[in-house]
């Protein structure tokens, strides 16, 4: 049986062999907003309400200190909820496709949730909430004794939820509960001696502690019996990263502009289907009226309605108040976890901290760190805009397109790139995938302001193309792989990078292909890396430098035999 919503609410409720459904898990403050029950959106808004008071005064009058076995017991209480509520409903019927053949090729399935599970949902989050909280305001206070945190801090705190749970509100508008620190004054923190919580530290992602923490394959297999459900059929899922690579200007902005309303109504996304959730974007280069303006001209493109997407799309504007990714730790941190499907950075090179190389492998594989620990505590898959290179992007692989180090593209969970087609106002969408199927590349065609599935163009036809067909080495040169590059540009001898890319160039290769064959070659072991001392440059050779070899700069380039691999003064990048 096809499922199909009611003309009331199609972005709502799924209907499967004859019960209806809840397509989100709702189990908040704010989840009566789209419960599509106002009964049962109301009674799930108090139930959060009181769950969290009476967990509040509990702790005041019970805690000695933070109770990490509580917190524990409460967080597995809100996963087995969830597991209860959980119904599998198969892809095509789930997404009401009825074409047999669509069908057949929709073996995934899908997770929907039992219709009046939402006010347990929420006392349970009421609970835990409650705990966190007291846990993260003893964490960043740093008073003293539990003693004075309980004196100073809880029993104020008490009095601010106690006046936040009797304000009168209206449904699914109820602000969050106050957190400890905010009962305090400035002068308050002063008296106590510990810093105020408005500027937490950021972690540092270069020296934080990691311990072991392996685990059996019988136990992984236990503990993930599932693969994370997905956002975007085929391309994302929760908690993963997806790279969005596009040139200046092709606009990328309004692409995930148009993706975000597809999460947050469930629609398909050019072709791809979408589980429903809300959505955060975080912009750094729109100003708030341009938003405004943009995001429900891309709706009426669609036809989607504000009252479909008008509560599910929030945007934080932050140009202006400019921060890095680093440094956004604190502000994920006062995030609840599972509150949005997916947060977007628009852009991600604004998100570097200040004197970061986007070429820099390791500088830009702690960036992808700080975001992969930031999608694991909130649940969210992050999607990251950014820029190609300049020039044409024909010649290159799905993953070699990009500005900065190459770990950008292997640190994603997804690598989505679009390149111009041939035909004006069109682009051919590729992408590189971990956790899915290799996806078949698509043609896309621009009118503003959004892109729309071109079926009847070749994604083989990429602009510039054609001059790879007619260069003289004609058709039939054979690809340039890691071996064949070591083999023509990697010597005995040691020569530095830069040497190295200026000899593949002369032979006709891009820098970039050039720089990505080098890359391949010494992870495949056919170019192997010589130091000579901490102030001297890195030179790549064909075997192993040998245990004891110190050989100067300068005696190596002596050595050196003359013509095409000479070593000359290049810098190493």
């Amino acid at each position: 049986m096809v499922a199909i919503d009611t003309y009331l609410d199609d972005a709502l409720y799924v209907d499967y062999l004859g019960q209806r459904y809840a397509r989100d898990y709702g189990d908040g403050a704010y989840c009566g907003a789209i419960s599509g029950d106002r009964g049962e959106g109301l009674e799930a808004e108090r139930a959060f309400a009181d769950a969290f008071v009476e967990t509040a005064r509990q702790i005041e009058r019970r805690w000695t200190g933070v109770d990490a076995e509580a917190i524990e017991a409460a967080w597995q209480a809100r996963l087995r909820a969830a597991e209860r509520a959980e119904v599998w409903i198969p892809s095509a019927d789930y997404f009401g496709v009825t074409d047999p053949a669509k069908r057949q090729r929709m073996d995934s399935d899908q997770i929907a949730y039992r219709l009046g599970h939402r006010p347990e949902a929420s006392r349970l989050r009421g609970i835990h909430h409650a705990m966190v909280y007291v846990e993260q305001a003893w964490e960043e206070l740093e008073i003293e004794s539990w003693e004075l945190f309980a004196a100073f801090v809880l029993r104020r705190w008490i009095e601010a939820v106690d006046q936040w749970a009797r304000a009168p509100f209206e449904l699914g508008c109820r602000r969050p509960p106050p957190r400890p620190a905010e009962s305090l004054t400035d002068r308050q923190f002063a008296a106590l001696g510990g810093p105020l919580p408005e500027t937490p530290a950021a972690p540092d992602p270069i020296v934080a502690t990691i311990h072991p923490s392996y685990r059996s394959v019988s136990d992984l297999v236990l503990d993930h019996p599932r693969m994370k459900r997905p956002i975007i059929e085929g391309l994302l899922r929760e908690g993963e990263t997806m790279n969005v690579i596009a040139s200046p200007k092709m606009g990328k902005s309004w692409l995930v502009t148009d993706l975000a309303l597809s999460v947050a109504t469930g629609r398909p996304w050019l072709g791809y289907a979408c589980r429903g959730g809300d959505v955060l974007i975080l912009d750094n280069e729109l100003h708030g009226a341009t938003t405004a303006h943009r995001v429900p001209r891309v709706a009426e493109a669609r036809g989607v309605p504000l009252g479909e997407f008008g509560g599910r799309v929030f945007v934080d504007n932050l140009r202006g108040r400019l921060t890095d990714i680093l440094s956004l730790s604190p502000y994920f941190g006062r995030v609840e976890a599972n509150r949005f499907s997916v947060i977007i950075l628009d852009a991600l090179y604004r998100f570097l901290p200040p004197g970061t190389d986007e070429n820099d492998n390791g500088a830009m594989a702690n960036i992808y760190n700080a975001i992969d620990r930031y999608a694991q505590r909130l649940g969210s898959a992050f999607v990251l805009i950014h820029h190609t290179t300049k020039g044409g992007q024909w010649d290159k692989s799905v993953t070699d397109v990009g500005a900065g180090a190459g770990s950008q593209s292997r640190a994603a969970d997804a690598h989505l790139v679009l390149r111009p087609h041939k035909e004006d106002e069109a682009v051919v969408l590729d992408a590189a995938v971990r956790s899915w199927p290799p996806i078949e590349p698509r043609c896309l065609r621009w009118g503003f302001p959004v892109f729309s599935v071109a079926a009847d163009l070749d994604p083989a036809d990429l602009r510039g193309a054609r001059r790879r067909k007619n260069a003289d080495k004609g058709a039939s040169e054979p690809q340039w792989t890691p071996q064949r590059f070591a083999e023509a540009f990697v010597n005995h001898e040691p020569a530095d990078r830069e040497t190295i890319l200026l000899a593949s160039t002369g032979a006709g290769l891009s820098r970039r292909l050039s720089a990505s064959l080098l890359s391949a070659a010494e992870d495949a072991g056919l170019a192997h890396r010589w130091k000579f001392g901490a102030r001297r440059k890195v030179k790549f050779a064909a075997a192993p430098q040998e245990s004891g070899d110190a050989r100067s700069d300068s005696s190596v380039h002596a050595r050196t035999k003359t013509g095409a691999h000479e070593l000359d003064s290049g810098n190493e990048n």
